[in-house]
């Protein structure tokens, strides 16, 4: 990731995510190691041109290298949560000195362990690439100087209800300290504000909660109400529509119902006091009122022309439906979508996307296009709230029309819907639907088409797409322990052929969760024939160990002379555990150039490979093998020698009588420091000659080694004679 495409504030709120991801799933879950990663490698790319990074909490404001960053402004709270003034991250940094900032961030002051600070936090865990210097508090309570502390208290309990009450006390602790009612007022406005700007849930725990006495007494919540502006009473509403759906279908009794809704109502009864609620739709107070959550209108909602929603449905459906893509009309659709998937108006809902469908068939490209580009915002919008009939009658329309679409532009609108879709309908299991619509971009990439090139770069790049943002989710699928999730990852994956190799890499390359990988191995071994040569350009020796030994095995089934280049190349890699996997394929090409290869890893500086090498070159007979045996028999280490012995004797070559007599009845010599063959290679070297009887040297070195004053190469011998069918002679 470069940095012309990585800002410090996108850096900042790609690490804020992985801080809250990691407060809300399992430790060591594919979720959390792909945030760690994505934050890692953020912050790395920030880091390419500067050899440092400095993040400060300055008068407020978040601020890189004394700068602004309002768009990562919700990272500060994690700051101020442990009084730091600044993070210092310099070049160099590592995933896990990122995992350790994101965990101490996440934790609260005071659950540092034993640590009093964030910066001890660190240093503790060997974190030497970030710094964090404490901020220091000025002692004077004044008006702004409180509205900042009370603001950061507020932020550091954003999301947690009980956390939020401690801080709210504290404020108020904080507000009583000032000297006049004037500076009071001023900081509980600021407060209110704040508050106002929660989202929808944690403005109902705050109006329903019973809050501290001192808050209770302040007329806090009474002020919030006032304070809301149009947008969040009109998110609010939303989302109380949602509730009450919810509410209807997961109660157990109408008794439960009535208790739950009787909440809402009051909460609604709350916030509506708001100055701002005479400017919210007529239609969603509509909405409400006829499912009963409200008994009147508030005073001065003016209904007005058009104001009701069902009425503007019913304007739009009244006209042309290429009328339906012009701009001001097209730029309604969002809101329009949302209040009816949050009132439940599917048949309405199904009517406008027929209407927009329509267009498809225009004959104008332009047209096409933006109905296409039209439709895609609907998809968002459908599945964001669960509207699945109609987001796959959209699917199956786009997914028709791929076939015959003939304009480069909206061919490549269209496979950009199928890929979103098909993402969309794996998150779901979906995994028939979803690999339906893989395999049509998969062949309309390879196939001919009247668009040519440009259709086959389009679907091309629609897999692309997918493969990147997908495969995480499947590689999920493939580790849980339900067969139907397992089986569904694999007909999704089969379908992406060769476009998935470089992600599933890239997979293996960045996780440590073992069960993640295994589940990229089993993803590659799924794609067959595929796998061959898109796994052959991501080999190479810059590769980490542990994730070659992984990818080395998948070319077994593809062993023959075009993996030559490849393994040539990656026979130099330092890790032996890597030269081992490719000794073992190797083994399996049946080529005399990968003979010679095999060959030649005798000199490997590995012992055990040099042993594993002479088992499979005794194994496949490589008769031009013996003489290279020979020349290093005296030379090696004594395992090596053992199992060279034995190959020797497989081979039944004569040439070799010689080396084994030579080394059963070396001796060791004090002055060379050399204490000759082991008794273990000794043993082998009679075991060999015993498979190369008859022959005179070699019986006359058996008949003598049944005199060797050691007694398991004694019976060694013997075994060998006797298994020669040769009379032996008794001993003296």
């Amino acid at each position: 990731m470069s940095t012309a495409t990585m800002s410090p504030g996108k850096a900042l709120s790609i690490l804020r995510s992985a801080i809250v991801n990691a407060r809300i799933y399992p430790k060591g879950s594919q979720m959390i190691d792909a945030s760690l990663k994505g934050a890692h490698q953020a912050l790395e790319a920030c880091l390419q041109e500067n050899l440092q990074m400095i993040i400060s909490d300055i008068q407020g404001k978040l601020c890189v290298g004394g700068k602004e960053v309002s768009e990562a402004r919700d990272f500060r709270p994690f700051m101020v949560q442990h009084e730091v003034q600044s993070l210092i991250v310099s070049r160099g940094l590592t995933l896990e000195e990122v995992t350790a900032l994101i965990d101490g961030l996440g934790r609260r002051k005071g659950q540092l362990d034993s640590h009093k600070s964030l910066g001890d936090w660190l240093q503790a865990n060997a974190v030497t690439h970030i710094k964090a210097e404490e901020l220091k508090f000025i002692a004077v309570q004044e008006g702004e100087v409180v509205v900042s502390q009370v603001l950061q208290l507020l932020e550091q309990s954003s999301g947690d209800m009980s956390t939020l009450m401690g801080s709210l006390e504290e404020s108020y602790r904080l507000i009583d300290q000032l000297p006049d009612e004037k500076s009071k007022k001023n900081v509980q406005t600021q407060m209110a504000r704040y508050l106002s700007g929660l989202p929808p849930y944690q403005l109902k725990d705050l109006f329903e909660s019973k809050l501290p006495d001192r808050v209770e007494k302040s007329g806090l919540r009474e002020e919030v109400a006032q304070t809301l502006s149009r947008e969040k009473l009109e998110e609010t509403l939303e989302e109380v529509h949602k509730w009450y759906e919810q509410i209807k279908q997961e109660s157990k009794s109408e008794m439960e119902v009535a208790e739950k809704l009787s909440g809402l109502k009051s909460f609604l009864g709350k916030v509506l006091h708001s100055p701002a609620s005479k400017a919210v739709s007529f239609a969603l107070y509509e909405e409400l009122l006829n499912v009963g959550l409200l008994e009147e209108i508030p005073p001065g909602v003016q209904k007005g022309e058009g104001s009701s929603l069902m009425a503007q449905v019913e304007h739009l459906l009244s006209l042309p439906s290429a009328t339906l893509l012009d701009p001001p009309v097209r730029q309604k659709f969002p809101e329009l979508l949302k209040a009816l998937c949050a009132m439940g108006k599917d048949e309405p809902i199904q009517l406008l996307t027929d209407k927009i469908m329509e267009n498809l068939k225009n004959p104008a490209p332009m047209v096409r296009d933006t109905a296409v580009k039209t439709l895609r915002t609907f998809g968002e919008i459908l599945a964001a709230n669960r509207k699945e009939r109609i987001f796959l009658s959209v699917v199956s329309q786009l997914h028709k029309m791929a076939e015959t679409e003939s304009a480069p532009d909206v061919y490549g609108e269209i496979a950009q819907f199928l890929q979103v879709a098909a993402m969309e309908l794996l998150v779901n299991w979906k995994f028939e639907e979803s690999a339906m619509l893989l395999a049509t971009l998969r062949r309309h990439s390879r196939e001919e088409s009247p668009i040519g090139q440009k259709k086959k770069q389009a679907a091309a790049k629609a897999l692309g797409d997918f493969s990147g943002r997908g495969l995480d989710v499947i590689c999920a699928d493939l580790n849980a322990p339900l067969k139907d999730r397992q089986n569904g990852a694999y007909k999704v994956l089969a379908e992406l052929g060769e476009d998935a190799i470089q992600p599933l890499v890239e997979a293996l390359k960045r996780s440590n969760d073992s069960r993640a990988r295994q589940a990229a191995i089993q993803a590659m071994k799924r794609l067959g024939n595929a796998v061959k040569d898109p796994l052959l350009k991501q080999m190479s020796i810059g590769i980490a160990a542990d994730v070659l030994v992984k990818l080395i095995p998948l070319l077994e089934d593809f062993a023959d002379t075009s993996l030559l280049p490849t393994l040539t190349t990656l026979l130099q890699h330092p890790e032996a555990a890597v030269r081992r996997e490719l000794l073992q394929l190797l083994a399996k090409i049946q080529d005399a150039k990968a003979r010679s290869m095999l060959i030649g890893l005798l000199d490997d500086p590995d012992a055990d490979i040099q042993t594993e090498t002479v088992r499979f070159v005794g194994e496949l007979k490589i008769q031009n093998a013996v003489p290279e045996i020979l020349r290093r028999l005296d030379a090696v280490e004594s395992s090596v020698q053992e199992e060279m012995c034995i190959a020797l004797g497989r081979f039944g070559d004569r040439s070799a009588v010689s080396p084994l007599v030579k080394l059963l009845q070396a001796k060791g010599s004090f002055w060379k420091k050399y204490r000759g063959p082991t008794d273990l290679v000794r043993v082998r070297s009679v075991w060999a000659l015993g498979q190369l009887m008859p022959d005179a040297e070699a019986e006359k070195a058996l008949q003598k080694a049944l005199k060797d004053p050691v007694g398991m190469v004694q019976r060694a011998a013997q075994l060998a004679l006797q298994k020669a069918s040769v009379p032996t002679r008794k001993a003296a």
